[in-house]
C-alpha cells in the first residue's frame, strides 16, 4: 500500500528491485547520483505516474519500468546506459521518449514492446545513432518510424 516512495540515501548504488510490484505507488522519490543499477526498480508499479530523472550514472535499467501502465512521462535515459531491455515494456501511456544512450545489441529487446501512445518520432536518439536503431525497431518491440535524430 506505498503510496510515495520514501528518501533514498545517496550513496546507494543498487536500487535492483526496490519498488517493485508496488501497485499503490503513484510518485517516485528522487534517485541519487550514485545510483548505477536501477533493473526491476519499478517493476509493476501500475499506478506510477511520472518517473523520477535517472541519474548520469545509471547503466542498468532492464525491466525498470516495465508494466507501469498508468507512466505518461518517460524520464530522459542516461548516455551511459547499456543494458534497457523490457525497460518500458507495456507502458501503455508514454508518448515519448529520450534515448541518449547508444543502442546496444541483445540488451535493449523488447525496451517498447506495448507502449501504444508511442507514435511516429516519438523516440529521440543520438544523431549517429539513428540509423542503427531504425535497423532495430523490431527487435525493440517498436517500429523504425517511431525513432528521429536528437
Amino acid at each position: 500500500s506505498l503510496t510515495q516512495a520514501p528518501a533514498i540515501p545517496s550513496g546507494v548504488t543498487d536500487m535492483q528491485g526496490c519498488f517493485e510490484k508496488c501497485k499503490s505507488l503513484t510518485q517516485a522519490s528522487v534517485i541519487p547520483g550514485s545510483v548505477t543499477n536501477m533493473s526491476n526498480c519499478f517493476y509493476g508499479c501500475t499506478s506510477l505516474t511520472q518517473a523520477p530523472a535517472i541519474p548520469s550514472g545509471v547503466t542498468n535499467m532492464s525491466y525498470c519500468f516495465r508494466d507501469c501502465e498508468s507512466l505518461t512521462q518517460a524520464p530522459a535515459i542516461p548516455s551511459g546506459v547499456t543494458n534497457m531491455s523490457y525497460c518500458f515494456r507495456d507502458c501503455k501511456k508514454i508518448t515519448a521518449v529520450t534515448l541518449k544512450c547508444n543502442y546496444n545489441g541483445g540488451n535493449f529487446d523488447l525496451a517498447f514492446w506495448g507502449c501504444k501512445a508511442l507514435t511516429a518520432n516519438s523516440i529521440k536518439v543520438p544523431a549517429g545513432q539513428l540509423q542503427t536503431y531504425k535497423d532495430n525497431a523490431a527487435k525493440m518491440g517498436t517500429t523504425a518510424d517511431r525513432f528521429v535524430s536528437e
